[in-house]
């Protein structure tokens, strides 16, 4: 994996060219200020290193002068794309998993890496390999970044368990939703620890952790009857099964993050589940 930011810079012949718009999913941004040359010594809230360190040069860009690719430092492990002009720095979550779980060296490697960033004055074109031998693309404008989504991964059953998750969620229909999840899961959680229903499957959809909750205590059903539509983003395989990941829109509120976690079950269907306790 590339780390000297030189190796990313593109060549003069397609240093301007970029892309037609990009048709796709807008990312969840925030700005912030930066007034120290090293962007580490900044210490940005939920930002770790990750192995590609360096940033790649933007020449010519008014949108930004660097580009990196970091990791959100939580417990889903989401890439981060950082975009910096001066003391302006502009991160943006790229809804997909930045590290993979290792069983040989029991540890998590890096899964994405910096591959294309070419800039046209406030347009930037990126593309960034994954481990998997996919591609996810990036047009980031003024106050927009938008990715394609990638969702081949686990073929037509996967695909149709999803549609089935998404229509009970956005029916609001919780009894279909709840008979999706894994039936030793809910029996662990509502069952043994007496978890509530609603809080239960707010955690189910990943909507319910700290930064991305739809109440940051016990959840209702009038909480759960704000959420909306769902466009699912990015699906991995992960250990077993596959992590999901997309945004669900909320009456009256910026979009949620919905973290999905979903496993084989016999027949060749799937269960939801999530951590235990």
């Amino acid at each position: 994996m590339p780390r000297d930011a030189a190796a990313l810079a593109p060549d003069a012949s397609v240093a301007n060219h970029v892309s037609p718009v990009l048709v796709g999913v807008a990312l969840p941004l925030a700005t912030t200020a930066c007034d120290k040359p090293a962007f580490d010594d900044c210490a940005l809230a939920n930002v770790t290193r990750d192995a590609q360190l360096r940033p790649a040069p933007l020449p010519g860009c008014t949108l930004a002068e660097t580009v990196q690719l970091r990791e959100i430092d939580q417990y889903s492990k989401r890439g981060l794309l950082v975009l910096r002009h001066g003391k302006d720095v502009v991160t943006a979550d790229l809804l997909s998993s930045a590290a993979t779980w290792d069983p040989v060296t029991t540890k998590y490697l890096p899964r994405l890496r910096l591959v294309r960033a070419v800039c046209d004055g406030n347009v930037a074109d990126i593309a960034i390999a994954t481990s998997d031998a996919r591609t996810i693309h990036i047009q980031c404008r003024p106050q927009s970044c938008v990715r394609d989504t990638d969702l081949a991964t686990g073929g037509v059953t996967l695909a149709a368990f999803l549609a089935d998750v998404k229509r009970a969620t956005e029916a609001h229909d919780w009894n279909t939703l709840t008979a999706l999840c894994s039936p030793e899961h809910r029996r662990s959680q509502m069952g043994e620890l007496h978890q509530d229903r609603m809080t239960y499957l707010a955690e189910i959809l990943g909507v319910h952790a700290a930064g991305n909750s739809v109440n940051d205590n016990q959840v209702t059903a009038a909480d759960l009857a704000t959420l909306g539509a769902i466009t699912y983003v990015d699906i991995v395989k992960a250990n077993d099964g596959f992590a999901v990941v997309g945004l669900i829109a909320r009456k009256d509120a910026p979009p949620l993050r919905i973290e999905l976690t979903v496993t084989p079950a016999a027949g060749g269907h799937f269960w939801l589940t999530g951590g235990v306790g």
